[in-house]
């Protein structure tokens, strides 16, 4: 009895045993990720996506740059008001996307904007995220400018914020209006993409996924898809930039159709997944507080009015020509004197004395000598004369003459020739036909031994039948890439967790048979 109690003792503690193996084995097949997971969350986990946007000095304050350094800290997440940022409308936000603990190679981001917000017009579309805050040193009197978005993440080698390792023009966004939102779409400012990191580093595509997506009462959203490639060896860091635009009301729009006519409540921008998987909660808004709308100042127009310009025509101009002029000379004339005559008075005669009266001799008289006077002879004023102005004559300018140019002429080309390629014609692939297990059939061979008479009868020899063929191994499907490879990769560790449960359990049994064994003959004797 006391053997048996122990037998019975010993066979539970071999169960109790069996389960805790078993539940270990499972604990490790679900902590290694076997089920429940694929490959793609897997290498997704180790990827870390930190979204950020500009904060540019708050409403009223003096301007601060996009930068993170020892006085600045002005890349954050979240809610971007008044106190921190003064935007207008019409201008860009900048927006950072670093990713870190990618592997070289393609790689596929998907983000998200509020079109309409409070049914107004919030972010409408994107561009560069250096259209309003420039990468220059310089200064004006509303932006810090010094657009810095990687130096403190990147190497000095992968920042210059000026030259980006890749970018790609932003395709036109359809601008509507959606979820009660009114006005007219507005011409769109150009922008594009910037992505920063090692070299061979580039963004391969941007398109839209959705547009103007109803997402909520008086809301609409559109969403973008970014593919690019990472350069470099190990896990490198990129940072992908890009600017949410400030919808314009007037000159835009249309008055009271804009983002700052929506009532208190920011809108967004986020980033949603990364190869596939989800990026967390990566989310920024935009406060009205922090907007002033733009107003839109008038262009001058300039008309181009013809004023009538003076020729200068070769008119005759009034030469003094020299007359001379008769000079009237005093001419010495005999004026006749009335002499007294000698009357009878003892009175003294006056004798006519020839009194040299002075006769206004001819003195030379300036008359006006015919000095050369300036007579503005017609000069050949400057008339406009058909000078040889340089008139594009026809100098043998090289005019790309048909050189010989390599016009790709028709060499004979590898064009890809219909070659006996093997086409992956649809062969009918190993089906797994039921082969024939070789089942040994037990032919009956009939012993041939006729007895003749007078003959010996030979000794019958059978033939033994066949040996039956060995157990084919189940050969499970390996196409992963060791242990978590996807769907291949479970099925391995599931066979192999059974084989190793087959094999306690053999062992497991052949131990209580034989105490059970050793029981009996306990017993019996």
């Amino acid at each position: 009895m006391k053997d048996r109690f122990q037998i019975g003792r010993s066979r539970a503690s071999w169960m109790l045993f069996l389960g805790i193996v078993a539940a270990a084995g499972l604990a490790l097949f679900v902590s290694l990720g076997l089920f429940g997971r694929s490959d793609q969350d897997a290498a997704a986990a180790s990827i870390n996506v930190d979204f950020s946007q500009c904060t540019n000095g708050g409403v009223g304050d003096p301007p601060e740059p996009c930068v993170v350094d020892a006085t600045f800290a002005n890349w954050v997440n979240g809610n971007s008001n008044g106190q921190k940022s003064h935007w207008s409308e019409d201008e860009f936000v900048p927006q950072r996307v670093p990713i870190k603990g990618l592997t070289p190679g393609a790689h596929t981001l998907v983000l998200t904007y509020d079109t309409v917000h409070g049914d107004k017009h919030a972010f409408d579309y994107v561009g560069s995220f250096d259209a309003t805050e420039t990468t220059s040193t310089t200064p004006t009197a509303q932006h810090a400018n010094n657009n810095d978005p990687c130096s403190d993440i990147l190497p000095s080698g992968e920042c210059n914020p000026a030259s980006p390792a890749g970018s790609f023009v932003v395709p036109a966004a359809t601008l509507v209006n959606c979820a009660g939102s009114t006005g007219t779409p507005p011409a769109q400012i150009p922008g594009s993409f910037k992505i920063y990191g090692p070299t061979g580093t580039t963004i391969t595509g941007l398109s839209y996924v959705s547009e103007n997506v109803v997402s909520g009462s008086g809301q609409c959203s559109t969403t973008m898809q970014v593919d690019f490639t990472v350069g470099g060896s190990g896990t490198p860091t990129v940072v992908i930039t890009y600017g949410a635009h400030i919808a314009l009301g007037p000159g835009g729009w249309g008055v009271g159709t804009s983002a700052s006519d929506i009532s208190g409540s920011p809108y967004h921008t986020s980033v949603n997944t990364i190869d596939g998987a989800s990026a967390g909660s990566q989310d920024n808004q935009l406060s009205t507080s922090a907007i002033v709308q733009a107003t839109p100042t008038p262009t001058p127009t300039n008309t181009n009015t013809p004023t009538p310009t003076p020729t200068n025509t070769n008119t005759a101009t009034p030469t003094n020509t020299y007359t001379p002029t008769p000079t009237p000379t005093n001419t010495a004339t005999a004026t006749a004197t009335p002499t007294n005559t000698a009357t009878a008075t003892a009175t003294p005669t006056n004798t006519a004395t020839a009194t040299a009266t002075p006769t206004n001799t001819a003195t030379p008289t300036p008359t006006n000598t015919a000095t050369p006077t300036p007579t503005n002879t017609a000069t050949p004023t400057p008339t406009n004369t058909a000078t040889p102005t340089p008139t594009n004559t026809a100098t043998p300018t090289p005019t790309n003459t048909a050189t010989p140019t390599p016009t790709n002429t028709a060499t004979p080309t590898p064009t890809n020739t219909a070659t006996a390629t093997p086409t992956n014609t649809a062969t009918p692939p190993p089906t797994e036909t039921p082969r024939k297990r070789n089942t040994p059939t037990p032919t009956p061979v009939p012993p041939t031994a006729t007895p003749t008479p007078g003959s010996t009868v030979a000794p019958i020899v059978r033939t033994p039948p066949p040996a039956p063929p060995a157990p084919e191994a189940v050969i499970m499907p390996t196409t992963g890439t060791g242990p978590g490879s996807g769907e291949d990769g479970r099925w391995t560790a599931l066979a192999g967790l059974a084989l190793v449960l087959a094999t306690i359990a053999s062992f497991a049994g052949l131990l209580l048979r034989s105490r059970a064994g050793a029981g009996q003959r306990n017993g019996d004797s």
